[in-house]
């Protein structure tokens, strides 16, 4: 399913990754769990083709991944990613259009369990709110391989729950 052979990822002449040798051949769900900046969102980047590898081969699933070949499989999320400045319900209206996958349905009521007002603009949410809305967004692409960078980032003791 993910494959690295021989990756390396460097930035100016610092590795990130230094010829990484990896794979996942079976459904699951998986962590990499690390100390900050051991490069576990480099590792992400690479696999959704977001950035390039410096030296070796990526593969997911039958085909090789790039900066000019991404998966549509996969779908990477950052802690900190940002949306448009647009009000919540329009923002899961105009993702549902984006993907056939997109499971609408699913994005409204998992928004509406997590409190998020449909009304309220992205920037009026709070760390963890926002932190929600991205994955309700990731896990309703149904996409076969989801990367969550720090998913619970900012959420309060009762969203963790």
């Amino acid at each position: 399913m993910i494959e690295f052979h021989n990756v390396t990822k460097r930035y100016g002449k610092t590795a990130a990754l230094d010829h990484l040798n990896f794979s996942i051949s079976e459904s699951g769900i998986y962590c990499l769990l690390g100390k900050n900046d051991t490069r576990k969102t480099t590792f992400m980047k690479l696999t959704a083709g977001y950035i390039k590898a410096s030296e070796g081969m990526i593969a997911v699933g039958s085909s090789t991944v790039s900066t000019h070949h991404m998966p549509e499989n996969v779908n990477f999320i950052e802690s900190m990613a940002t949306q448009f400045n647009m009000r919540i319900g329009d923002l899961l209206t105009m993702a549902a259009g984006l993907r056939d996958t997109f499971d609408g349905d699913f994005a409204r009521e998992m928004a509406e369990k997590f409190g998020l007002d449909p009304h309220k603009k992205l920037k009026q949410l709070s760390l963890g709110m926002k932190a929600i809305l991205n994955t309700i967004l990731a896990l309703a692409n149904n996409a076969k391989i989801v990367l969550l960078d720090e998913p619970t980032l900012g959420f309060d003791v009762i969203m963790r729950k």
